[in-house]
């Protein structure tokens, strides 16, 4: 066997390599078929929406007492929470343990700040928020 039939030349390696990221234009593929995208992304809208549905029936009275807790939790020396942005913002927050803890406890306050933009956009589990319901109730009655 010859040595340099093995080898690939300088030109045959780059022109394989480009056909394989980037066909010729004869070649171009076709893009996915609308049902095709669907089928692709409809498991990410049936998340989102579970996802949005559980964070319209959470009640305030739960999270407010839960962010005010694991935000300020433990109350002495410092809070977990403000110990942790200040190490995010030295660059030292590095250890698993530590990014676990900031996610932690911050997650009752992102779910209140999602609920807060749902609520203020309309786009609660029923469609439209209560305060838009009520203004049309009185539009149809007047």
């Amino acid at each position: 066997m010859d040595r340099t039939s093995l080898v690939f030349s300088r030109e045959t390696f780059y022109s394989t390599r480009q056909e394989a990221f980037c066909p010729p234009r004869g070649r171009e593929p076709s893009p996915p078929s609308l049902e095709m995208q669907n089928l692709m992304t409809a498991p990410l809208t049936a998340l989102g929406q579970w996802f949005g549905r559980l964070v319209d029936n959470l009640s305030w009275g739960l999270l407010l007492p839960m962010a005010l807790l694991l935000g300020l939790a433990p109350f002495q020396p410092m809070p977990h929470l403000q110990e942790k942005i200040l190490m995010l913002l030295d660059g030292t927050l590095r250890r698993p343990l530590d990014i676990f803890d900031l996610c932690l406890h911050s997650a009752p306050i992102l779910l209140i700040v999602l609920k807060w933009r749902r609520q203020t956009s309309g786009t609660d589990a029923g469609g439209g928020s209560a305060h838009d319901a009520g203004k049309d109730a009185g539009k149809d009655g007047g």
